[in-house]
């Protein structure tokens, strides 16, 4: 069988989502000319997986069947704008996240205890939670910098997680599919 492409993520709602649609708008319309994620797309990942055979895919499943020992729902909202790896040399424009960030990377390090003993190191570093809204092929030549300061300070509206998402991921040309497999609960 062929391989499948996943991650964990948590989902957002669609409000969330919409307000984040609006902040691509406003950066589009201040000259950041970026491929956009799908509003309908955009998730806050957790940990990306890879490609794994469809036996140990489904040893992940069964990992996060019992619910998480940190306790939910997270309260977290987006906040801020940045780039990867700088403003000046672009290629991800993101949003970052404040709110239950510990508890969140709390959650983040009990999934890597989990999966760790089905041959899925650890993440060498600490989970450091954004949306990636889009994506440059080349930097821009000046960079974004000016163009997120234009938009100016933002911060999105508040949401509760109460569980992370195993999503499937197939690629087509028209852009990602992600199709929900499971799901793991927050105490």
């Amino acid at each position: 069988m062929k391989p499948v492409r996943c991650f964990l993520a948590a989902p957002l709602p669609g409000p969330v989502r919409e307000d984040l649609g609006r902040v691509q708008q406003r950066l589009d319309r201040a000259g950041v000319r970026a491929r956009w994620v799908r509003p309908d797309r955009m998730h806050l990942t957790v940990r990306f997986l890879g490609e794994l055979e469809s036996d140990r895919f489904a040893a992940v499943l069964d990992a996060l069947t019992a619910p998480l020992e940190v306790r939910g729902p997270l309260r977290l909202a987006p906040d801020g704008l940045g780039a990867f790896p700088s403003p000046a040399r672009a290629r991800v424009v993101w949003a970052g996240f404040t709110g239950d960030r510990s508890a969140l990377a709390r959650a983040a390090l009990e999934v890597e205890a989990r999966l760790e003993p089905l041959g899925l190191p650890r993440e060498r570093r600490p989970l450091r939670p954004h949306l990636t809204l889009g994506r440059f092929r080349v930097p821009p030549p000046r960079g974004i910098g000016a163009a997120v300061e234009a938009v100016g300070p933002y911060r999105g509206p508040g949401f509760a997680v109460t569980e992370f998402v195993c999503y499937e991921s197939r690629l087509h040309p028209t852009g990602p599919e992600y199709i929900p497999r499971g799901a793991v609960a927050l105490g």
